[in-house]
């Protein structure tokens, strides 16, 4: 062979393999081009490490590039080819292009990480946390998705902190309720209503404390009625739900109001008795209370209970309150407390089972009634006022013996009496030790007025309430 002809013809396939190498390139063919430069760089001694370090870097970078675009979440592809880039492309991977690339790809990562998390968080606060978190390692195209989530989760959590707070409130405003503390509950729930106004729990219990001012809890429970002696026997055990009492006696100060509301006039107070109106009169023969001049009481009598009126007067008031009249059972329970089971009658007396005339405003048949509430000895083991002494009480019930009683009657008349209880100023010492007992029942006709003859009122809990109740007791554990 012609050594001339031979070196002539290797330069020539050389050359070809250099052509066919940069065309290669220069088309977007590194891993082709990489071949070409491999075999000249083997077989020609040609120095193509650098073209071919490159070809490898540009090959696999824009293999990873063109995933990203397509779909970042294909992180373990663009990671694959990134990691070829940087290994066989040595140098060429260091720069920026690339490095943003690498920095993407390690925030894509830690997007897809997040995601994952917050596929598995029940916690609204940290999911929101974590949305937070996602939205700074986001694409601009999914920013705003994001912030959609970022704005519900906030609501939700908003929405859930205020009826969290809501409960709480309510929880507390009837947990005051019940301890007959009334200005603060509503106190409580006002705060209640400005946290959700909408809310007819709110509303309706707002609606039933409001009348509570002045009134004592009773809760539901057993009590022991009567007493062995005829009228009041035969003593039972007796379940009744919970109420409300007054603490004190209606005054003249309250029964006012009643008056100058037209509580005289106004038909809707008076169901059955319209044509009676007229026997309801003050001294001076104007709608009144027997004790009454001219539409007012004497001064000094604003804490004095409102006496001389009949059963109907006070009916009438109870309902311009939206309140009744007690009846027996509801009356005696709030003078003798709960039942006990060591002491199988109940209290006798409200401040307990001795009598002490220190202890009630009573026996002094020429005296008067005082204060509501000022002597504190009369004071129920629920903290009513007044129920041994002061002045006598209507109720809502007929006077009737009691089922199993060893009396048939109380008199010939009785059927048409309306039950009184409590004794008064009035009573005589001898009969005082008797009539102040919490058992003890005595009666009047309806339309009888005397000046030692008061009332106070009840509020029974309807059963939207009693279902409030019981939702936010349910809560409050």
């Amino acid at each position: 062979l012609d050594p001339k002809k031979v070196e002539k013809k290797l330069k020539s396939i050389e050359s070809k393999l250099q052509e066919l190498g940069n065309q290669a390139f220069q088309q977007g063919r590194y891993l082709e081009a990489v071949k070409y430069w491999k075999i000249i760089q083997k077989y020609f001694n040609g120095s193509h490490f650098s073209k071919i370090q490159k070809s490898y870097y540009l090959h696999y970078f824009q293999k990873a590039h063109q995933i990203w675009k397509a779909n970042p979440n294909q992180v373990k592809l663009v990671e694959e080819n990134l990691k070829k880039a940087k290994d066989l492309g040595g140098k060429w991977a260091q720069n920026e292009e690339f490095q943003r690339l690498e920095e993407g790809l390690r925030k894509r990562k830690l997007f897809l990480k997040i995601r994952d998390q917050i596929m598995g968080e029940k916690k609204l606060e940290k999911k929101l946390k974590l949305y937070r978190h996602l939205k700074r390692l986001a694409l601009s195209s999914e920013k705003r998705s994001i912030q959609k989530k970022i704005d519900f989760l906030a609501q939700k959590i908003d929405q859930l902190r205020r009826n969290q707070k809501k409960v709480e409130l309510m929880v507390r405003a009837i947990q005051l309720l019940k301890k007959s503390k009334i200005l603060n509950a509503l106190k409580i729930l006002k705060e209640a209503a400005k946290i959700a106004s909408d809310d007819a729990d709110i509303q309706q219990i707002i609606t039933f404390a409001s009348k509570l001012k002045g009134m004592v809890y009773i809760p539901a429970g057993h009590f022991w009625r009567g007493s062995p002696k005829p009228g009041e026997d035969p003593p039972k055990k007796i379940y009744l739900p919970a109420y409300f009492i007054d603490r004190y006696e209606v005054t003249n100060q309250d029964f006012m109001e009643f008056y100058k509301n037209k509580g005289y006039s106004l038909l809707r107070y008076w169901p059955g008795v319209a044509d009676q109106l007229e026997n309801f009169v003050d001294k001076d023969n104007n709608p009144g209370p027997g004790l009454w001049r001219t539409g007012t009481y004497p001064k000094g009598w604003d804490h004095i209970p409102v006496v001389k009126i009949s059963w109907y007067e006070a009916r009438a008031y109870a309902i311009f309150r939206g309140k009744q009249l007690p009846t027996e059972l509801q009356w005696e329970k709030a003078a003798r407390g709960p039942y006990l089971a060591e002491k199988p009658h109940g209290r006798i007396y409200p401040w307990g089972n001795s009598f002490d005339k220190r202890n009630l405003n009573g026996g002094r048949p020429y005296g008067k009634a005082e204060n509501v509430g000022t002597t504190e000895g009369d004071k129920s083991f629920y903290g009513v006022y007044d129920m041994a002494g002061n002045v006598r009480e209507w109720t809502r019930d007929s006077l009737n013996p009691y089922k199993g009683s060893s009396m048939k009657r109380f008199s010939l008349q009785s059927s048409k009496y309306k039950a009184v209880r409590g004794a008064s100023w009035k009573v005589i010492p001898d009969r005082l030790a008797n009539e102040s007992r919490c058992s003890f029942r005595k009666g009047y006709f309806a339309d009888q007025r005397l000046e030692d003859l008061g009332f106070r009122l009840v509020m029974e809990i309807p059963s939207g309430i009693k279902r409030i109740f019981q939702k936010y007791h349910s809560s409050s554990h």
